[in-house]
């Protein structure tokens, strides 16, 4: 009875071993999805990033052309940087935003 209590016991240490081991298994396949994310996440805050810049620039040229055209009599084309400048910095504002939800 005890060498068959002795093989209970062995049999359940064995079983416990294994559970601990896919356990393990699965915390290290988490840990290796969460550092993908991360740099995933990171990526496109760079990128946003990036294309905030490069929207801020765009930006700054139309306003430089606004100003070399402000002496010009050609209205429609003051208007349509007018309505451009508009366009690009509702994209740097939505930009903005989405870079900062991304940080939270």
């Amino acid at each position: 009875k005890a060498q068959q209590e002795a093989a209970n016991e062995t049999q359940k240490a064995k079983d416990a071993m294994e559970e601990n081991n896919e356990i393990s298994n699965d915390l290290d396949a988490v840990r290796s999805q969460i550092d993908t994310l991360t740099e995933k996440l990171s990526y496109a805050i760079a990128s946003s990033k990036d294309k905030e810049n490069e929207l801020e620039k765009k930006v700054q040229e139309m306003e430089d052309l606004k100003r070399e055209k402000n002496g010009a009599s050609n209205s429609d084309e003051l208007q349509k940087l007018k309505e451009e400048n508009e366009k690009l910095h509702s994209e740097i504002t939505a930009l903005k935003e989405n870079s900062s939800e991304n940080n939270d």
